[in-house]
């Protein structure tokens, strides 16, 4: 992953953080470059899981927008974040919609502490 990647992003991630407060359980960070060794014009996967139901999960979207959009509009990155409840993850590895490999510990960008 690259390193500007990730630093531009852990700029945004205390405004994640604040936003789930203590239902964030992790955050996952993958790109794609569209061009080679480039952070313009890049493609960013935010996986982020969280011990929310469904409906409640809908209710943090349109701020999740606004914080994806300043990524676009300052750094010209597309963030597209997923937010999905630690049990829809393992559903959706066991269907196989997901590849169980997703969280690969250099892509892991926050993990809450087992204590939260």
């Amino acid at each position: 992953m690259s390193e500007n990647i990730r630093s531009i992003f852990m700029r945004y991630l205390p405004h994640i953080r604040k936003l789930y407060g203590v239902h964030l359980r992790k955050v996952i960070l993958q790109w794609t470059p569209r061009a080679e060794n480039s952070v313009d014009e890049s493609d960013v996967i935010l996986l982020i899981l969280v011990d929310l139901r469904e409906g409640e999960i809908e209710q943090y979207s349109e701020y999740m927008s606004a914080i994806c959009s300043d990524m676009l509009i300052e750094y010209s990155i597309w963030a597209n974040p997923v937010v999905k409840s630690v049990d829809q993850l393992r559903s959706d590895i066991a269907q196989g919609r997901i590849d169980e490999t997703i969280s690969n510990e250099q892509s892991v960008v926050y993990e809450a502490d087992e204590k939260n």
